[in-house]
């Protein structure tokens, strides 16, 4: 019997994307899905299963010889991938990663550099960045903007994916099939273990990928290709765990090139994309009002409808957030770019993070630290990214807890936590103020510290020794 392949590419992090996957995967109803995650995902992905968790979070790999080496896979709720995992749940059936491993990933002279030759300059653009490539034939500077008005709200899911997977196709063919060698390499290993799939012989296969790698994973399109060989990379015995992640982490950066814009917006979309401009302003005013100004409900649906206006003026299907934040400016703002400016990161990032519970397979250290956590009621300081404040007197028994806890995670290198200056009216030395700013960095150094140690004292002691 011959296996019905269906691949459907996705932007990572797209509320869109994440809406169209369930609801085609959905209608095809596959066997399996194959993934595109690295190949140690699986053993994480299951423990997603079972452990009550909040998004946003992170797949996170290191070298188990050295922590420090180490690479995240983060998602949302409304990342295709998120959405891809929970359907596999919700149906109950296999769901396989089959990007190359961590292990590999993780290690630089496994993936030689080399220079595209025989490409013309415009070919090069298409391989170094292909929707920006697309993005400025059709006349649009922002690669986000283009996708957003062409793909984000679109809502014949299958169309739309064979669309995608067209102009890939066609920008690869145009390309040559070249490519830098990391990917050639992972496009390579993920046609391997689709084929160990099929092999299998499922009535329906569904591949869920980055949609660049589409035309490279289909059966029945052909691109020409550099020979690669996986059998010479070399392969890092890898740890892995699952940790909190944050929107201002997946926002779109210099460091994070698969980032969006504005994960909050995007969180709007997928929630209800009918009442997502509603809600992300409503969302906005709160901010507004949260800093000392102003916000009545007639200004809040002038804002509504000037987005709404602005769209149409723009030939936009829809308001996006480009949209949004210029008439938040004219009409909340009252045309003051400086007083949007003060709240455009709360408003367009937000400071959500994600939470994920502790289980049987977390190391025992890091049950030690989060079971403190909870016991000292400093949950909300750990998970949350924003700067927050805590004043300690040290003749309360739990505030001299709190205070012995907090210079612990000092000398376990964490930053998450600052001692004050006192103010001069304080009296006597019984008094601390901590200042608190979390970021998903201090969990992985906090699994540094449970690599060398399994409880908190033992790790201070390797620490202190160490100085």
């Amino acid at each position: 019997m011959e296996t019905e392949i269906k691949i459907f590419g996705i932007r990572h992090h797209g509320a869109g994307s994440a809406k169209r996957l369930y609801s085609a995967l959905n209608k095809f109803k596959p066997d399996e899905i194959c993934i595109e995650m690295p190949f140690e995902s699986l053993e994480l992905i299951t423990q997603l299963k079972v452990t009550p968790h909040i998004c946003p979070l992170a797949f996170l790999y290191y070298n188990k010889e050295n922590s420090k080496q180490s690479m995240y896979y983060p998602f949302a709720e409304f990342s295709p991938e998120y959405q891809a995992i929970k359907y596999s749940f919700e149906q109950n059936i296999p769901i396989i990663p089959i990007d190359l491993p961590a292990g590999m990933s993780l290690i630089p002279s496994n993936f030689k550099k080399e220079t595209e030759v025989g490409l013309n300059s415009d070919q090069q653009h298409m391989i170094n960045d292909p929707l920006g490539y697309l993005a400025r034939q059709s006349g649009y500077k922002d690669t986000e903007r283009w996708w957003d008005s062409y793909f984000e709200s679109w809502t014949e899911d299958e169309e739309l994916f064979n669309i995608i997977h067209n102009l890939m196709l066609e920008l690869r063919t145009n390309s040559k099939g070249i490519d830098d060698y990391e990917t050639l390499l992972r496009e390579e290993f993920m046609r391997q273990q689709i084929n160990i799939c099929i092999n299998k012989s499922p009535e329906k296969l569904a591949i869920v990928c980055g949609a660049w790698h589409s035309p490279a994973l289909s059966t029945y399109a052909i691109l020409p290709s550099k020979k690669v060989n996986l059998d010479s990379l070399k392969n890092l015995s890898i740890g892995s765990s699952i940790i909190p992640w944050t929107y201002s982490r997946l926002a779109l950066n210099r460091y994070y090139s698969a980032g969006i814009e504005s994960p909050v917006w995007h969180e709007c979309i997928f929630q209800n994309s009918e009442t997502a401009i509603s809600n992300w302003l409503s969302q906005a005013a709160t901010q507004f009002r949260k800093n000392g100004y102003q916000v009545s409900t007639a200004e809040h649906i002038d804002t509504e409808r000037l987005s709404k206006e602005l769209a149409m003026l723009r030939e936009m299907p829809i308001a996006g957030i480009e949209e949004l934040m210029d008439a938040c400016t004219t009409v909340i703002g009252k045309g003051d770019v400086n007083r949007i400016n003060l709240l455009k990161n709360q408003m367009i990032i937000g400071n959500k993070s994600g939470e994920i519970e502790v289980n049987s397979e977390t190391l025992s250290l890091i049950k030690e630290f989060k079971t403190k956590l909870n016991l000292l009621r400093l949950t909300k300081h750990w998970s949350e990214s924003g700067s927050d404040f805590l004043e300690l007197d040290l003749r309360k028994e739990k505030h001299l807890a709190i205070s012995r806890f907090l210079h612990q995670s000092i000398l376990l290198k964490l930053d998450w936590c600052q001692p004050q200056e006192l103010e001069i009216k304080a009296q006597g030395n019984f008094h601390e103020n901590w200042k608190f700013d979390w970021n998903p960095d201090q969990e992985m150094t906090l699994i540094q510290a449970a690599i060398h140690a399994s409880t908190i004292e033992d790790a201070i002691y390797y620490y202190v020794l160490d100085l």
